[in-house]
């Protein structure tokens, strides 16, 4: 699984910092900015942490669950931080690859509609925390 998350890696850098010129490079930079906006610039190196943790953790399920989750917690906070601090308000395709993606638009969305933008910022900073603390 480590090595296929690796390869993953590799691809989505290409796709994204060497702008792979072809039907699969527009494809990953169509996706990845899509689907989490301004972070997609970091996605290679997310890709790699994930799979030098799996390299690095034994077997047990417990470790692999946990990191998962810390990715998926990641994923989310930072994506709806980056719409709301962006500013990307509309649903328009540049608006929401300038700022956190669908994922970032969905997060944020429904959280400022919760409560405002003056507590959704750092309820994300708290789970980002919680990241943190969680991956250790």
């Amino acid at each position: 699984m480590a090595f296929f998350i690796f390869i993953l890696a590799l691809i989505s850098a290409a796709g994204i910092w060497f702008d792979l010129d072809n039907l699969v490079g527009r494809g990953i930079y169509a996706f990845l900015f899509g689907g989490v906006g301004v972070l997609a610039n970091a996605v290679p190196v997310l890709f790699i942490y994930f799979a030098y943790r799996l390299f690095k953790t034994s077997d047990d399920s417990g470790d692999i669950g946990r990191i998962s989750i810390g990715t998926l917690l990641l994923i989310i906070s930072t994506t709806a931080l980056a719409h709301i601090i962006n500013g990307s308000t509309g649903t328009g395709a540049t608006a929401i690859r300038q700022g956190g993606g669908w994922v970032g638009y969905g997060v944020s969305t429904g959280l400022v509609a919760l409560v405002t933008e003056i507590l959704a910022i750092p309820i994300l900073i708290i789970f980002l925390l919680l990241v943190v603390l969680l991956n250790k």
